[in-house]
């Protein structure tokens, strides 16, 4: 009788776990929260800029070299590196307008050149040991007509001899990152998932694909997070766009695309 009575009690606390929302980095299927400032602060480090205002505060970090979970009260690297993860940084971003491939650099080291050819994006990415690991144009990529789309609406613009800002770097290293698929080494996701607690136990559900609630930060980026009066992460920002929120109500995934 004794033990069907904990039998009991254990089936009760594994079907009543509550599911809560929650701040993630993502990398792959590993996971690490990011939903308290003291879990940002193991995960990030220390911020480089924090902003006080009344009933909330920001918190500033940049993106380097993933996220770092605490184990045995030691910092140790949460992600393991994906195979796409090889390139150490694209640090060297190049615009020109060529009238031919032949014409484009075929040299380069953490390396990512756009080349305008003829009304023709095309793409080319040398990793830190000088290999070409992208060589593609827009052509090739018909499955990504939206997204090519939209970073010509971008680089109207910004064709040299227009010196790039760092913030307009980043936005088109990301919207680069998302047409040829390859991602540099330190970035990672940064999701809202939902994570049931029976317990001591966690068990966290992770953003799908298609989840709009999960975006790719890259390094050199500067991630900025807002938290409320008890310290919970709410609002996740990358070079001052929002990415999402998440409001501690029921049904908290609220995308948007306000500017801070």
């Amino acid at each position: 009788m004794r033990l069907c009575f904990f039998v009991c009690i254990g089936i009760t606390m594994l079907s009543s776990g509550c599911a809560t929302p929650m701040i993630m980095g993502l990398s792959g299927g590993d996971w690490v929260p990011l939903a308290t400032r003291e879990q940002v602060h193991n995960a990030l480090g220390t911020p480089i800029k924090v902003d006080i205002a009344e009933g909330r505060s920001f918190e500033e970090f940049p993106v380097r070299n993933g996220c770092d979970q605490i184990v045995m009260g030691c910092h140790v690297s949460a992600f393991q590196p994906l195979e796409d993860f090889h390139i150490k940084g694209w640090s060297d971003l190049q615009l020109i307008a060529v009238d031919n491939i032949g014409s484009m650099p075929d040299k380069g080291r953490n390396r990512i050149v756009v080349a305008n050819i003829h009304d023709v994006l095309h793409f080319r990415i040398f990793d830190e040991e000088g290999n070409t690991v992208v060589d593609t144009d827009e052509k090739k990529l018909s499955s990504k007509a939206r997204l090519i789309s939209d970073l010509k609406a971008q680089l109207e613009n910004l064709w040299p001899p227009r010196k790039l800002s760092e913030e307009e770097k980043h936005r088109i290293i990301a919207a680069v990152v998302s047409i040829v698929g390859r991602f540099p080494l330190g970035s990672f996701e940064v999701g809202v998932g939902t994570v049931k607690t029976y317990g001591l136990v966690q068990i966290g559900t992770l953003p799908t694909v298609s989840d709009q609630n999960k975006q790719r930060v890259l390094p050199g980026q500067i991630l900025r997070i807002e938290f409320d009066h008890l310290g919970n992460a709410r609002k996740v920002f990358a070079d001052g766009e929002l990415l999402f929120s998440v409001a501690p109500q029921a049904d908290p995934l609220a995308p948007a695309n306000e500017k801070r």
